[in-house]
């Protein structure tokens, strides 16, 4: 079987899904490009804590040893994650017990923002510069830049998430559309002081999640730092980092906060019903913390022409889902660890690129197609405590594990 020449692949978006991508690459031999539009790694907002749960062994298994050693390092709570288990709980927010209680095997939660920057160490990002369009040419892809450049490559790999701009190129106009779920969520990050984080610690370690029986209201809580961690131990400031986030049924009609000042009056409202430490917790944001407005939609992955093997895409822009289940970036590292390998098959001459791109969309489709729906009945069956229970889909991926 005849190799193409070797061109680079051109890699879209320097997400965790590219950066990812971008190492997996690297590691095999395999040369490539990638490109972002942002202007750096820290152009934009961070992102919250992520849970890698049934992705950590393959990330184990992918990545040097260093690299993934620095990411666990960067545990929320090293001394939780050392006990080998966490205990997780959903609760009744109005009496603030628990209604399931289960334990799990330890695994990552760590900020989105350390784990990008570990996997983008070492690799040459192409900041400013967003892929634009792309044609099929013999020899592989003709990619456009934003900066009204050109390059080639042997194929196109769009990680260029939810809203890619290149899956537009290659899918049915009528299969771009998002499925809007009844759902309005948004979130904060808070600093919060030893005592009041210890009692909603208290609560659960690293984080827990429930819902109030009257208003249908959900409320996850997560610790993104400690003490420790983000280097005030032992200090007069010391203080812990958390994610709230709020979400509700959406009534139709109903106008949603547009501004993060009514939303948090919005959240303060409705916190007042909740059992004491979190509404305590809730009543002390500071005015000028900004609550972010999250849309809840998602994405089945469908079929799309993939040009005889020359693009794909992956992560978000594949198959956007809800947060429910905190598995959407597990997908995505998954699908990034899937190609590479199909990849691999390929640069040795074992398939070609058509076969091997279809191999890996052939694996990712089923299985995403899953984790959207799973995800969007935990999104919706979240809000009312007599709905979940034991092995619900909240929960479910832990069975993965």
């Amino acid at each position: 079987m005849v190799v193409q020449e070797k061109l680079p692949v051109i890699v879209a978006g320097a997400g965790l899904v590219g950066v990812l991508l971008g190492q997996l690459l690297k590691q095999n031999g395999i040369p490539f490009e990638i490109y972002d539009r942002d202007e750096g790694l820290g152009s934009r907002y961070g992102g919250w804590a992520i849970s890698l749960h049934w992705i950590e062994a393959e990330l184990k298994r992918a990545l040097p040893e260093d690299m993934y050693e620095r990411i666990k390092a960067g545990h929320v709570d090293p001394e939780s994650y050392a006990t080998g288990s966490i205990p997780f709980k959903y609760l009744d927010l109005e009496t603030g017990e628990p209604t399931v209680s289960f334990t799990v095997p330890s695994y990552l939660r760590v900020s989105r923002f350390l784990v990008r920057s570990v996997l983008a160490d070492g690799l040459d990002i192409q900041w400013a510069t967003a892929v634009r369009s792309f044609e099929s040419v013999d020899e592989g892809v003709l990619v456009r830049l934003s900066n009204g450049k050109t390059t080639r490559g042997s194929m196109l790999i769009a990680c260029d998430g939810k809203n890619s701009v290149l899956k537009r190129s290659i899918i049915d106009p009528e299969q771009l559309d998002f499925t809007d779920l009844p759902i309005e969520l948004v979130g904060c990050k808070v600093r919060l002081d030893p005592p009041s984080a210890k009692k909603l610690l208290a609560v659960n370690p690293i984080m827990w999640q429930g819902a109030h029986p009257r208003t249908r209201s959900f409320f996850f809580f997560s610790l993104n730092s400690t003490p420790r961690t983000n280097g005030t131990a032992e200090t007069s400031e010391e203080y812990y980092e958390a994610q709230f986030n709020y979400s509700w049924i959406a009534i139709q009609g109903e106008e949603q906060p547009s501004t993060s000042a009514v939303r948090l009056r919005r959240l303060k409202e409705v916190g007042s019903t909740f059992f004491p430490p979190l509404r305590e917790a809730i009543e002390a944001i500071r005015d000028d913390v900004q609550l972010l407005d999250i849309k809840i939609q998602d994405w089945l992955p469908v079929e799309w022409d993939n040009q005889g093997g020359r693009v794909t895409i992956l992560g978000d822009a594949a198959h956007a889902m809800t947060m429910y289940r905190g598995e959407g970036v597990n997908h995505g590292m998954y699908d990034a660890i899937k190609l590479v390998e199909q990849l691999r098959l390929w640069e040795e001459g074992a398939k070609s690129l058509a076969e091997a791109v279809a191999a890996y969309e052939g694996e990712m489709r089923p299985r995403a197609r899953e984790g959207v729906l799973l995800s969007r009945q935990a999104c919706l069956d979240a809000h009312y405590v007599e709905r979940v229970h034991l092995g619900h889909r909240l929960f479910g991926y832990r069975d993965q594990l």
